[in-house]
């Protein structure tokens, strides 16, 4: 008998516990209605935030807590804005305390509705955006990003990381370390990393790029690739397109399909390109202090310390050009 108690006692617990998650989980959901001007503006300090595209009228929202003590979030109108804030310490002394100690977990906070215009202000962070149709502007210390079917995108980041596929729109990253990655996106973009690496993979579009001591990576893509960079090394393969490029003392491997036009510009680093075979290039290439190798059936022409070539090559397509120019580096060029 003292058993089956036992166990009624133990289902019961077990719903009571149920039902209290459960009421929990429905308190800790926010609807909010949105209007045509709204803008969500997300601030805090160790935050887990998630946006999905959703039917209806009202973004719902998940993880808001119903307390007013310190680290608690809460959500609040004013006029078109509606805002995710932390509740703060009182003074300054116990801000530092908290950044000192670490004394708030990360928080999870998740999005789900109709796209709006969203503003992010948190010192670490990890956001996933899914299939967002509109801008996404992000602020981090550190953390991590991840963008899948969505539209504009604007983060800075000091140390961490973002991969973005399957996008479209406007795109501007400035991050100071960490790794990029962009793959089947159609973007204009401005990319800015000082140090790290960036791989684009089947991307289109116009894409400028700057880099200060990173690595970048580009396969098979094709649009307009605008380069700077001070040192590291760029690897282009199969590029379709227009690349510009300042290289100071980084290197490039570039090879280039038809309908291509290349114009580079190093001051000391080596840049080696690699044409279609019989494709009828167009040729303009000059190292005035560094050396200038070409295929065997080439010859350059030499005057003092300059090498140069000027040409085209054999083929019937000729819809590709090379001007490369070098201060005191290396020029290769392949078939």
């Amino acid at each position: 008998m003292s058993h089956k108690i036992n166990r009624k006692a133990g289902l019961f617990l077990f719903l009571l516990v149920f039902a209290v998650l459960l009421t929990s989980h429905a308190q800790n959901s926010v609807d909010v209605p949105i209007g045509p001007n709204d803008t969500l503006i997300v601030k805090g300090l160790d935050l887990q935030l998630s946006f999905t595209k959703a039917l209806g009228n009202n973004l719902k929202i998940y993880g808001l807590d119903s307390g007013s003590q310190p680290g608690t979030y809460h959500a609040e109108r004013k006029g078109n804005q509606i805002l995710i804030t932390m509740a703060e310490p009182n003074s300054k002394r116990d801000w530092k305390a908290v950044l000192a100690q670490k004394m708030f977990k990360k928080k999870v906070i998740e999005f789900r509705g109709p796209s709006l215009p969203v503003e992010i202000y948190v010192r670490e962070a990890q956001i996933n955006i899914n299939q967002w149709q509109h801008k996404v502007e992000a602020h981090l210390v550190s953390g991590k990003i991840i963008s899948n079917q969505s539209r504009d995108l604007n983060f800075s980041i000091q140390k961490g990381d973002a991969t973005v596929v399957d996008s479209q729109g406007t795109i501007k990253a400035k991050v100071t370390q960490g790794q990029l990655t962009f793959k089947n996106d159609n973007f204009d973009a401005d990319i800015q990393l000082q140090s790290g690496q960036l791989v684009l993979e089947k991307t289109k579009g116009n894409w400028d790029i700057n880099t200060h001591n990173a690595s970048v990576k580009a396969i098979q893509s094709e649009g307009v690739l605008q380069l700077d960079n001070q040192k590291g090394l760029f690897n282009i393969s199969k590029f379709k397109g227009r690349v510009d490029g300042q290289l100071r003392d980084g290197n490039i491997n570039l090879s280039v399909l038809n309908d291509s036009d290349v114009n580079l510009k190093s001051k000391s680093g080596k840049m080696q390109i690699q044409v279609p075979q019989g494709g009828g290039a167009f040729l303009n290439l000059l190292s005035a202090e560094g050396d200038l190798y070409l295929p065997g059936d080439l010859k350059a022409n030499r005057g003092g310390s300059e090498k140069s070539y000027r040409g085209r090559l054999r083929g019937e397509s000729q819809k590709v050009s090379v001007t490369a120019r070098s201060q005191e580096g290396i020029i290769i060029l392949k078939y």
